[in-house]
Parts: structure tokens; sequence; C-alpha cells
């Protein structure tokens, strides 16, 4: 119970306050899981769940499930009842959303902590349903509940998180311990890393973008089609009745800084050498730099100097004598190409299929074919 308040206190210290807390539960914390309207979580459990819930509460977090489909099979459930997201894996959510309510906490947000299927060491733990169950999450679930994070576990295998190699519990890897993949991702998450270890313990490379922009997509009420491929390295995009493909840049968008200065709330984003202000004015690097460290010059002459220590952003003003403190939050699955035709056009990958084109102003969203 004290690591909670322990935790608050530091990140309030170090002025993270934007940074969210949670604890992840077992889902053998419930009692009545059926039917999921009356999920309920045990007795033995109520009072630590109260007391997160709280903390939860009071830094705006989501409460956190560690949910397994696989763990649930027996007598009165079948193996292909509990590959089917849709089924299972749904109602144990919406089992926790209803102990939620009743432990007086109505519309709390839930993250799934931790879901997956295992390879080995039990009769229904193999590649083949691995890859149902992974493909129905992301096909199913995510696309139902699209506001839920869900975490996938777990990209490695543990071969000695049990003595006995054959143990269940060593085999919960996306990858072999040697970054070899074990079974086809669902399509959209092929990105996520790239199967090509360069020898026996190389693990794997991490793909320069976090969801897989490879195909055709169209763009939503409108006839537009253009195809994204990627050669090697190198990335590119065609467009219908054109006979070249144009060169396209991918890279992520690293930093999303948040602050207030004099004159009102002012919001950035940083894209390598240009630092947009509130979406519409760029400011431009003086100098050379590969971070957003460094001097920034506004299209009026102005000036200004970012600096970075201890994992903290401060802004500095010439002439103000004093330093404004920059709130840092990542971007998820954010990433900007530079389309040479069309001018500086940002993408962000919703989903597997879905992209929006401009994600402030005009936006434009994009499907895949």
């Amino acid at each position: 119970r004290n690591a909670i308040p322990a935790l608050r206190s530091a990140l309030a210290t170090h002025k993270w306050t934007h940074c969210k807390i949670t604890v992840p539960f077992s889902f053998a914390i419930m009692r009545n899981t059926w039917p999921p309207e009356n999920g309920t979580f045990s007795p033995e459990s109520s009072d630590l769940v109260q007391y997160v819930l709280q903390q939860l509460q009071e830094t705006g977090s989501a409460f956190t499930m560690n949910i397994y489909p696989f763990f649930s099979l027996g007598p009165d459930v079948s193996v292909p009842a509990a590959l089917d997201t849709a089924q299972l894996l749904t109602n144990q959510f919406k089992a926790t959303q209803a102990a939620l309510q009743c432990a007086g906490f109505p519309n709390f947000p839930v993250c799934i902590g931790e879901t997956g299927w295992p390879t080995a060491g039990a009769a229904a733990a193999n590649a083949e349903n691995a890859t149902k169950y992974t493909h129905s999450l992301v096909e199913h679930f995510v696309r139902a509940y699209p506001q839920v994070a869900v975490y996938l576990f777990e990209v490695f295998d543990e071969q000695k998180k049990d003595p006995n190699p054959n143990h269940v519990e060593n085999h919960w890897g996306l990858c072999t311990e040697q970054g070899h993949m074990k079974y086809q991702m669902p399509r959209g998450l092929e990105g996520l890393m790239s199967a090509t270890p360069t020898g026996p313990t190389a693990p794997l490379a991490p793909s320069p973008v976090g969801l897989n922009w490879q195909g055709t997509w169209q763009k939503q009420g409108d006839s537009l089609q253009v195809q994204i491929q990627k050669t090697g390295d190198e990335w590119t995009l065609k467009e219908p009745n054109r006979s070249t493909a144009v060169p396209v840049t991918i890279r992520p968008v690293s930093l999303q800084a948040n602050t207030h200065w004099q004159w009102g709330p002012v919001h950035f984003k940083w894209r390598g050498d240009v630092l947009t202000e509130n979406d519409q004015i760029q400011w431009a690097r003086v100098g050379t730099g590969d971070s957003i460290e460094g001097k920034w010059r506004k299209p009026d002459g102005f000036e200004l100097t970012i600096k970075q220590q201890n994992h903290q952003l401060t802004l500095f003003e010439p002439g103000s004598g004093v330093e404004r403190q920059l709130n840092v939050d990542q971007e998820e699955w954010g990433f900007g190409y530079q389309w040479a035709e069309w001018g500086l056009v940002n993408f962000l990958i919703q989903s597997p299929d879905t992209m929006v084109e401009n994600t402030t102003g005009q936006s434009y969203v994009w499907k895949r074919c």
C-alpha cells in the first residue's frame, strides 16, 4: 500500500505528473464471472482493489487486468471458444467492467495488461492456436474496443522461467529467445519487428514504424487509392495512372511537448529540423542537431532554446532570465512522412486498417484495401 503513494510523490518531485500509474491484477481476483453482467471481485481482494482504484482515480489512470482465456480451458470452456476473443475474452472483459461498477467505480477505464497464447507445454498450446488467438485479438476485440489498451504477452520466450524446459510458462513468446518468429503476425502488425536474425543469439531488429504501412489505401469518401511499398530500407508511394513511384521518407513523431507561455497555451510537435507551434507556425532549427534540444527560430526572427537534463525539457527565452518547463508525452504509433509532390502530409496509424491524414485541422481517413 505504500508503493503507490511513494511513486506518486517521486513523480511529483520530478514534475512528471503527466505519467500514469497502474497496478496489474490477475483475473484470479474475480469471484463471479458468469453471466458477465454479474461480475464481482472476490471478498479477499476487494479491500486492496478498492484502495488501488481510489489511487488510480486520483491520477486519472486505468485499471489493469491480465486476462488469459487459455487458463480457463476445462470442461465448461472449449478450445474454439477460448480462441475466439469475441466470446471468452470479451465476456471476461465485460465481467471486469461489471465488477468495477459493483465496487462503486462505474465506467472506470480498463486496460488489458497481459493476454496471449502459449505455443508449447500443453495439449492446446501450439503455434496454430497462438496464431488464431492473436489474429482474433486484433480482428475482433481490438476493433470492438479501440479505446482499450491491450498488451500482448510476450515478445520472446523465457526458457529459464520454469526449470522444466517443456513447461507452458516458458513458451508465450511471439519469437524464440534467438529472435525467430514462431507464427504469422496479424495483418497490420507485421511491422512491429523484423524476423531476420543474423546469428544464433541475434535479437529481432525493430521496424522503422510501429504498424505496417505496406499495401493499398483508399481515401474515405473518394475513389483515390495509393500503394505504399517497401524494398529494403526504401519506402515508395505510387499513385494511380503514374508510371513511377514517389520516394517516401517515414520517420517517427519523436516527441510531443506541451507548455504554457505568458501569452497563453502553446502546443509543440517536433519532427527532425522542424518544431511546429499549434500545428501552424513552424520554427526552424538554428545549427545542427538530432534531438529537440538546441536553438530554434520563428519566422519572425524570435529565438528560443530548449534544453534537456535528467529527462526533463526546459525552454529558455532570451532576455527573460527564467527557464520554463516542458511536459513531454510520447505519441504512440504516430509517424509523419514527406510526400514530395504533395508537400508535408502527416499520417497517424489508428488501427491496422485505418490511418488519418493530417490529424489536426481538416482530416481525412484512409482505409486499407
